[in-house]
């Protein structure tokens, strides 16, 4: 320790390297990281998201490999190896380093997202709306994961769970308009799911009072929700109003 920097302080000024696309000055302080701290796992994953950065696929394996030596369980090796594998078109190695990455940290939202990206990507619309499960029902529901699950609904996934968890994304940020209009969307479009059309209604109003510019397509939206309850003059005419607002 020459100049008096431990190991963090090494693994810091990497990681801010690393950050700023300065890889090789990265790459010089991980390594003495490691040579101050040989047990560490984390500045083996740095360094191979420097090798990968470069080009170097299976530098940033090796790296990979010796983080989850000293660590079975340091998830960022996982997501990193995913990425290095599926980049080299390995996407069942990938999938099962997110699998993996998934068991490990159940409750860690990035391993459940990149797991369903990459079933998304390969045509699975259902397992990738089950790899968001834990983020889209009860305590764990986030906006992101509800918006995500809403997307697969269009690619084949069942509409009904992504209502629900739109709806209690709303209910935890009602003042998401992006989540809302999402909402009234899919349950317009699936009108025989969880939320009833006088609910849906309620919403499409909330969202056009609330709207203060462009507030056509809100308007247009507002009149599906009330053709959706049956009152087709009461729809033309907020279509009409629509035609004519500034």
């Amino acid at each position: 320790r020459q100049d008096g920097r431990d190991p963090e302080t090494r693994q810091l000024l990497g990681r801010a390297y690393l950050a700023q696309g300065q890889e090789p000055l990265a790459v010089i302080e991980l390594q003495k990281a490691i040579e101050l701290q040989p047990d560490l796992a984390s500045p083996y994953v740095a360094l191979g998201e420097a090798e990968f950065r470069r080009g170097y696929r299976d530098r940033a394996l090796d790296y990979v490999a010796k983080a989850l030596s000293r660590n079975m369980s340091e998830i960022s090796a996982y997501l990193l190896s995913a990425r290095v594998k599926q980049d080299a078109g390995n996407t069942p190695g990938a999938e099962e380093d997110l699998q993996t990455a998934v068991r490990i940290a159940p409750k860690a939202w990035m391993p459940a997202k990149r797991l369903s990206d990459l079933l998304r990507s390969t045509g699975r619309p259902e397992l990738a709306a089950k790899a968001l499960e834990p983020f889209t029902s009860g305590m764990w529901t986030r906006g992101d994961a509800s918006m995500m699950l809403a997307d697969l609904v269009r690619e084949g996934a069942a509409p009904g769970p992504a209502i629900s968890a739109l709806e209690q994304s709303h209910k935890a940020k009602p003042d998401d308009d992006a989540l809302l209009t999402r909402l009234v969307e899919l349950a317009l479009e699936h009108p025989t799911g969880p939320v009833a059309p006088d609910k849906t209604l309620a919403y499409a109003d909330t969202l056009y009072q609330r709207t203060r510019s462009d507030r056509t397509p809100v308007l247009i939206l507002f009149a599906r929700a009330v053709a959706n309850q049956g009152d087709q003059q009461r729809a033309r005419e907020i279509l009409e109003a629509a035609a004519v607002e500034p």
